[in-house]
């Protein structure tokens, strides 16, 4: 099929799509969460806010040239098909509904970012493989063979994909499918007699209303979106710097602009913590979780303001809740990472300890807590033995081919006060990455003290 033979809400939404990537990229790059942000792109704590267009924004919006190319893919093989069958204005509201409930499922379900077209797309996917298997007389008889048990495998593959591969938003395909099925069962494939006895097409004139009140919307966003960034950067300086209360005014000023954003929250908590204001940091970090996409390092942050404040209790609530109710060792491994990030360490060793209970010969766990127990920074945690102990258990489970647990076996040797066994182990760290500069500045520490 020509390009020129396409219908005209497919081209127009293959466009479409094509012009708002180059906008993307003409700005900070597609890849840039702040300028998804300020494109549009789902994200719950914002559409709570009531920016109620980013469940049609997203749809335009992609992270990179590849997912922009798959999408236009799947767009220019399934849209004509449906917008044929179905009509230029119904066409145009299933990918709409699709896009729509995609981005509703994804702000509901998930804590992520969310851009893509893919939920409108499988929203017509959806559209077609009803319209097989209810008016099949409406398709190309070529087409009848695809919509059936072969797009349905496609629409299982894809979904399949999407829960193996990280970072893909199955929530969002899972919503276009339910939004795009919902939408064309409500709407009948055209025929000659309903072409003829309407002249206006409303279907279409509703779809236009919606892509461009939403579109409208994000372009009186994006300045706002813009003075904000700006804040936090001259924020940052200026905490950088020292200038708390010039900070503080920068970051207030910023969250009364865009209150759903969670990095004035997190700014103001530090520098209240960094003044020993702990009820106003506890203040900013509970907002902070309203809004939060990582929910589980806020909590930690939180945890941790608690115990300098001297509330134990809340602390240790907040760091189960930041483990959360499945309680297995993966959680348990996160937080302890997170605390000792915090440099709590006793909480970070319960954590650690809890993991390799659930979990006795997971490598990363034992590596983590002999790490911990190498290179604490408070005397009191460090215990070279154990550290030895944990990182020669990690190294032998692992063959002794992941160098970051051979380099934590050194640093464990180097502990103990054992240089020479530490040079001897890193140089075997450096043979299995030998990329590593941080590895070589290690062997070079524990060089310069053997000769000493």
């Amino acid at each position: 099929m020509a390009l020129r033979a396409l219908p005209p809400a497919s081209g127009t939404l293959l466009a479409l799509m094509c012009v708002t990537f180059a906008l993307e990229t003409l700005a900070c790059g597609a890849s840039s969460r702040d300028t998804l942000i300020g494109f549009g792109a789902s994200l719950r704590p914002y559409f709570i806010d009531g920016q109620y267009w980013r469940l049609v924004m997203p749809m335009f919006l992609h992270l990179s040239l590849a997912h922009l190319a798959l999408n236009l893919l799947g767009l220019y093989l399934f849209g004509p098909l449906l917008e044929r069958t179905y009509g230029c204005g119904r066409f145009a509201l299933v990918f709409l509904g699709g896009g729509i409930t995609g981005s509703l499922a994804s702000m509901l379900f998930s804590r992520q970012l969310g851009a893509g077209a893919s939920g409108g797309i499988l929203g017509v996917c959806a559209a077609l493989v009803l319209v097989r298997y209810r008016r099949p007389a409406v398709l190309p008889a070529d087409a009848q063979a695809v919509c059936g048990s072969q797009l349905l495998a496609g629409i299982g593959l894809t979904l399949a994909f999407g829960w193996l591969v990280p970072g893909i938003d199955n929530w969002a395909h899972i919503g276009g499918l339910a939004g795009g099925a919902a939408v064309s069962a409500l709407l009948k494939p055209r025929t000659p007699a309903s072409d003829l006895a309407r002249r206006v097409d409303h279907s279409l004139l509703a779809a236009l209303g919606v892509v461009c009140f939403s579109g409208i919307a994000a372009l009186n966003y994006y300045p706002r979106w813009q003075r904000v960034l700006a804040l936090e950067a001259e924020g940052n300086r200026l905490l950088a710097a020292r200038q708390l209360e010039a900070a503080t005014l920068q970051f207030e000023h910023a969250k009364q602009i865009e209150p759903a954003d969670y990095r004035p929250h997190e700014s103001l908590a530090e520098v209240y913590a960094a003044q020993g204001s702990w009820a106003k940091a506890i203040a900013e970090y509970e907002q902070d979780l309203r809004v939060a996409t990582d929910r589980r390092r806020t909590l930690v942050a939180l945890a941790a303001a608690y115990l300098a404040d001297g509330d134990k209790t809340r602390a240790a609530q907040t760091i189960s809740e930041a483990v959360g109710h499945r309680q297995n060792a993966v959680d348990h491994e996160a937080v302890a990472e997170l605390l000792e990030g915090r440099k709590l360490y006793a909480h970070a060793i319960q954590e650690h300890e809890v993991a390799l209970r659930l979990h006795p010969d997971w490598p990363l766990a034992l590596n983590n807590l002999a790490w911990l127990y190498a290179t604490s920074e408070d005397a009191r945690f460090r215990m070279p033995l154990e550290a030895e102990r944990l990182a020669q258990r990690a190294v032998d489970l692992t063959g002794w081919r992941d160098s970051n647990y051979v380099d934590t076996l050194a640093q464990a040797h180097f502990a103990r006060g054992d240089a020479v066994a530490a040079v001897a182990t890193e140089r075997v760290a450096l043979r299995v990455s030998p990329e590593r500069r941080d590895f070589r500045q290690h062997l070079a520490w524990f060089a310069e003290d053997r000769r000493h």
